[in-house]
């Protein structure tokens, strides 16, 4: 994604359309008539955490630095069934 602004491989957000923001992702389910894509509100999914994250403290002294390794447990839920659309895009 050479052709865009930076901010688009770390954030996924490419731009807005008609005023709503317009991000890019993989994160769809895949099938063989072509590419997929959704126009959702924000409040369509949420993320969902079981447990509180943890976090350990690893010093390395020789190295003059902390690892931090974190853990936690979470997913993804559909919360407003209607306020989203699949869309069925075109292959180029």
């Amino acid at each position: 994604v050479d052709f865009v602004r930076s901010t688009v491989v770390p954030t996924g957000k490419f731009g807005d359309i008609y005023g709503a923001p317009f991000f890019i992702t993989n994160n769809l389910t895949v099938n063989s008539t072509g590419n997929d894509g959704v126009y959702m509100h924000k409040e369509a999914l949420a993320i969902i955490a079981q447990e509180t994250m943890r976090a350990d403290f690893v010093p390395q002294p020789l190295k003059h630095q902390i690892t931090i390794n974190t853990t936690a447990l979470w997913g993804v839920l559909e919360m407003r069934n209607t306020f989203g659309v699949g869309l069925s895009t075109r292959k180029s």
